[in-house]
């Protein structure tokens, strides 16, 4: 792949807090953040497919040539 796009341009790497709204919004009475994996997995990945579609299909990061 480095043939044939050339080096890369930007390494993004990017994590995930348990209090990011979209998570807290969700818990019930008395429940934290680690009680429930499945949200916070569900929330990360939702979110990392919207940042995913802008760079690579909405090119706010510039033309993506490859991901």
């Amino acid at each position: 792949m480095y043939k044939e796009l050339g080096a890369p341009t930007f390494f993004i790497t990017k994590t995930c807090r348990p209090k990011w709204d979209d998570i807290k919004v969700e818990l019930l009475a008395g429940q934290d953040s680690k009680d429930r994996p499945d949200l916070i997995n569900r929330v990360f990945e939702l979110k990392n497919r919207e940042m995913q579609s802008l760079v690579t299909f909405e090119d706010v990061m510039g033309r993506c040539n490859g991901y």
